[in-house]
This record gives structure tokens, sequence and C-alpha cells, in this order.
């Protein structure tokens, strides 16, 4: 890791940073149409953890930090995997709350109506490692 790649924020910034990254590294580029998808899949879970629009936008700019201090797709990946990781560690964490995050993460993967064989290929990863059927 750089010195720049690092997990900062709370638990809706690093899923934020999920959303982000994957939209990005897996394809190579951050569509309008994802990053709106984004933007509300990241609203809703917001709502959920009980986050005022401050704390909102606070996760957003920290999951934009955290994506931008990656300087290449492979960093974003590693940061990537080590951010699901640290979630799955969360006390709050249980598979209706894997199955909703593999979920967000296909609505990304259809948002631009393009499926890439790269987000395939993380979605069904992630499924496999969580055992989301």
């Amino acid at each position: 890791m750089s010195n720049n790649q690092e997990v900062i924020g709370g638990s809706v910034a690093a899923l934020g940073y999920i959303f982000l990254s994957f939209c990005h590294f897996t394809d190579g580029d951050l569509s309008n149409e994802e990053m709106d998808a984004i933007k509300l899949e990241i609203f809703g879970i917001s709502k959920v953890f009980g986050l005022s629009e401050e704390e909102y936008k606070q996760a957003i700019d920290d999951a934009v930090t955290m994506l931008t201090g990656c300087s290449n797709n492979e960093e974003q990946k590693d940061l990537f995997i080590k951010v699901l990781d640290l979630l799955t560690c969360q006390d709050w964490w249980n598979q209706d709350f894997a199955k909703a995050v593999v979920g967000s993460l296909t609505r990304m993967m259809d948002a631009d109506g393009k499926r890439h064989k790269n987000e395939i290929y993380w979605v069904d990863l992630i499924k496999k490692v969580w055992k989301v059927v």
C-alpha cells in the first residue's frame, strides 16, 4: 500500500469506497449512471445507519478520498479487499447485509447498461466468499 492508500471514515464511508472502487477498477470507468446509482445506495444506507445529511456528505467525501488516495487500479483493488474484510468483522455485519451489498454491487454493475467481465467476476467471487445465493 502507498502512504495515501488508507481506510478513513466509518462504515458508510467504507461501503461508499466499495461501490466507487468496484465501479472504477473493474472496467476502468466510473460513469455518470454508476455515480448516480452509488449516491442512491449510500443515501439509503446512511438512513439505515441514522446519519444526518452532514454525516452522509462526509461519508461520501471520505469514500472519494480513499479512492483518490490510490494511485492505480491495483491499489484500489487491494484496498477494496481490505475494506471488505474490515466490514465483515463489524458487530452489525450479517448474512442479510452481505446479500444487500451484493445487490447494491449488482445494481451498480447494471447502471451503465454494460456488464463488464471483471464486474461479473468480482460479484461472483464476493457471492462465493460470503456464501450469498
